[in-house]
Protein backbone atom coordinates (compact mmCIF):
# COMPACT_ATOMS: atom_id res chain seq x y z
CA UNK A 1 0.00 0.00 0.00
CA UNK A 2 2.61 2.50 0.85
CA UNK A 3 4.35 1.73 -2.28
CA UNK A 4 1.21 2.81 -4.33
CA UNK A 5 0.92 5.29 -2.44
CA UNK A 6 4.26 6.72 -3.29
CA UNK A 7 3.43 5.86 -6.81
CA UNK A 8 0.68 8.13 -6.83
CA UNK A 9 2.31 11.04 -5.55
CA UNK A 10 5.13 10.79 -7.63
CA UNK A 11 2.63 10.62 -10.85
CA UNK A 12 1.08 13.51 -9.61
CA UNK A 13 4.36 15.94 -10.26
CA UNK A 14 4.98 14.16 -13.45
CA UNK A 15 5.86 17.44 -16.38
CA UNK A 16 3.71 18.06 -19.13
CA UNK A 17 5.05 20.37 -21.95
CA UNK A 18 2.44 21.97 -23.96
CA UNK A 19 3.34 23.64 -27.82
CA UNK A 20 2.16 27.22 -27.87
CA UNK A 21 1.19 26.36 -31.29
CA UNK A 22 -0.96 23.77 -29.94
CA UNK A 23 -2.28 25.75 -27.53
CA UNK A 24 -3.50 28.91 -29.79
CA UNK A 25 -5.23 26.53 -32.29
CA UNK A 26 -7.30 24.92 -30.88
CA UNK A 27 -9.62 27.61 -30.28
CA UNK A 28 -11.95 25.77 -27.37
CA UNK A 29 -11.68 25.56 -23.63
CA UNK A 30 -11.64 22.36 -21.93
CA UNK A 31 -13.59 22.03 -18.95
CA UNK A 32 -11.10 20.84 -15.89
CA UNK A 33 -11.76 17.58 -16.02
CA UNK A 34 -11.24 17.40 -19.20
CA UNK A 35 -8.16 18.86 -19.17
CA UNK A 36 -7.06 16.48 -15.73
CA UNK A 37 -7.99 13.46 -18.14
CA UNK A 38 -6.41 14.73 -21.38
CA UNK A 39 -3.05 15.76 -19.04
CA UNK A 40 -2.81 12.58 -17.13
CA UNK A 41 -2.68 10.38 -20.67
CA UNK A 42 -0.20 12.91 -22.22
CA UNK A 43 1.49 11.89 -18.82
CA UNK A 44 1.76 8.40 -19.71
CA UNK A 45 3.67 8.95 -22.97
CA UNK A 46 7.38 8.47 -22.66
CA UNK A 47 10.29 10.50 -24.02
CA UNK A 48 11.52 7.85 -26.16
CA UNK A 49 7.77 6.53 -27.25
CA UNK A 50 8.69 6.55 -31.58
CA UNK A 51 5.32 6.06 -32.53
CA UNK A 52 1.97 6.16 -31.26
CA UNK A 53 0.56 3.17 -28.84
CA UNK A 54 -2.30 2.24 -26.82
CA UNK A 55 -2.12 3.60 -23.39
CA UNK A 56 -4.31 2.07 -20.67
CA UNK A 57 -4.68 3.61 -17.58
CA UNK A 58 -7.30 2.65 -14.00
CA UNK A 59 -10.09 4.84 -13.51
CA UNK A 60 -9.68 4.62 -10.10
CA UNK A 61 -6.00 5.14 -10.03
CA UNK A 62 -6.88 8.44 -12.32
CA UNK A 63 -8.85 9.95 -9.26
CA UNK A 64 -6.10 8.91 -6.96
CA UNK A 65 -3.35 10.67 -9.25
CA UNK A 66 -6.16 13.96 -9.65
CA UNK A 67 -7.10 13.66 -5.74
CA UNK A 68 -10.71 12.69 -6.54
CA UNK A 69 -13.07 10.55 -4.56
CA UNK A 70 -13.86 7.70 -6.96
CA UNK A 71 -17.23 7.05 -7.16
CA UNK A 72 -20.33 6.13 -9.65
CA UNK A 73 -20.86 9.96 -10.45
CA UNK A 74 -17.55 10.63 -11.16
CA UNK A 75 -17.10 7.47 -13.14
CA UNK A 76 -20.16 9.00 -15.56
CA UNK A 77 -18.41 12.24 -15.30
CA UNK A 78 -14.98 11.05 -16.25
CA UNK A 79 -16.74 9.09 -19.44
CA UNK A 80 -18.49 12.14 -20.20
CA UNK A 81 -15.16 14.05 -20.45
CA UNK A 82 -13.48 11.21 -22.42
CA UNK A 83 -16.10 11.22 -24.90
CA UNK A 84 -16.34 15.04 -25.19
CA UNK A 85 -12.32 14.93 -25.82
CA UNK A 86 -12.77 12.32 -28.40
CA UNK A 87 -15.38 14.43 -30.33
CA UNK A 88 -13.22 17.71 -30.01
CA UNK A 89 -10.91 17.75 -33.31
CA UNK A 90 -8.47 20.34 -34.73
CA UNK A 91 -5.87 20.98 -37.60
CA UNK A 92 -1.99 20.63 -37.61
CA UNK A 93 0.13 21.90 -40.01
CA UNK A 94 3.92 20.50 -40.25
CA UNK A 95 6.81 21.99 -41.75
CA UNK A 96 6.50 20.38 -45.52
CA UNK A 97 3.36 22.14 -45.53
CA UNK A 98 1.01 19.21 -44.95
CA UNK A 99 -2.13 19.71 -42.73
CA UNK A 100 -3.46 16.62 -40.37
CA UNK A 101 -6.95 16.64 -38.54
CA UNK A 102 -6.13 15.33 -34.92
CA UNK A 103 -8.31 14.52 -32.45
CA UNK A 104 -7.44 14.28 -28.45
CA UNK A 105 -8.57 10.67 -28.64
CA UNK A 106 -8.43 8.17 -31.20
CA UNK A 107 -10.28 5.29 -29.15
CA UNK A 108 -11.33 4.51 -25.81
CA UNK A 109 -12.36 0.61 -24.35
CA UNK A 110 -13.98 0.17 -21.20
CA UNK A 111 -13.19 -2.72 -19.23
CA UNK A 112 -16.19 -2.54 -16.59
Amino acid sequence: METENREIEKERYYLVVKSNDLIQKTRYSLSTQEQKVLLYLVSKIKPDDNDFQSYCFNLKHLCDVCGIEHNGKNYKNFKDSIKTLADKSFWIEDTNGKEYLCRWIHQVVIDK
